[in-house]
C-alpha cells in the first residue's frame, strides 16, 4: 500500500471516530443535566467542524478530479454538502442547522 493510500485510510478511520464523538457531543448538548459542560461541548463541536473542513480539503487535493467524478462522487457530494451546511450553521441565523453534521455518520 502506498503512503498516500495508507494515510487516507488512517484519515478515514480518524474521521469516523470524530463523527461518532461529535454525534455524542450533540446528544449531550440536548441534555440539561450536563448543562455545566455545554460550553466545552460547543467548543468541541466547533473544533470538529474545522477538522472536517481540513479533511475535505485534503481529500479534494489528494483525489483531485476523481473526487468529483470517481466511484465515490455521490458520497463526496453528500459529505461536502453536510460540511457546507455545518459551516452555515455556525452563523447564528442558521444555528438550527447544526444537526446536519450528524448525517455524516451515514
Amino acid at each position: 500500500m502506498m503512503k498516500t493510500e495508507k494515510f487516507m485510510k488512517h484519515l478515514e478511520t480518524s474521521m469516523n471516530i470524530l463523527i461518532i464523538l461529535n454525534a455524542i457531543a450533540f446528544g449531550l448538548l440536548t441534555d440539561e443535566s450536563v448543562k455545566s459542560i455545554h460550553s466545552t461541548l460547543n467548543i468541541f463541536c466547533d473544533v470538529s467542524l474545522i477538522i472536517f473542513i481540513i479533511e475535505l480539503i485534503i481529500r479534494i487535493s489528494v483525489y483531485k478530479k476523481s473526487f468529483f467524478v470517481g466511484p465515490n462522487k455521490w458520497w463526496n457530494y453528500f459529505d461536502s454538502i453536510i460540511v457546507l451546511l455545518s459551516c452555515m450553521a455556525s452563523i447564528p441565523v442558521f444555528a438550527s442547522m447544526r444537526i446536519f453534521r450528524i448525517f455524516r455518520i451515514f
